[in-house]
């Protein structure tokens, strides 16, 4: 089960409308935002007549099987990485060999 949480933004506000007068409209921004003005600000730029009133946060938990993550998923070039510890004969020095006295 692949668990995540979708974090976004709903921020209430006006605009004119194209008979001029003022109506209400909702702006959706993607992602966390550490405070309401910060929400505000990112929505006045996804709509430049907007005058942002209000934000609220949400936090929305997401859950996919693991079977149904595996049949839409793409994967991407695999990388293979070695891992250096200290079991690698390369990393041991003298130094670390305890002598039996």
């Amino acid at each position: 089960m692949i668990k995540r949480t979708r974090n976004y933004s709903v921020v209430k506000g006006v605009q004119r409308g194209e008979n001029g007068e003022l109506e209400n409209i909702e702006v959706i921004v993607d992602g966390a935002c550490r405070s309401e003005e910060k929400a505000m600000k990112k929505a006045r730029r996804l709509n430049k007549n907007m005058l942002p009133v209000r934000a609220e946060y949400h936090a929305q938990l997401t859950t996919l099987d693991d079977e149904e993550y595996y049949k839409i998923c793409k994967f991407g070039e695999d990388t293979i990485i070695d891992y250096r510890g200290v079991n690698d004969i390369d990393t041991v020095v003298e130094d670390d060999i305890l002598s039996e006295e």
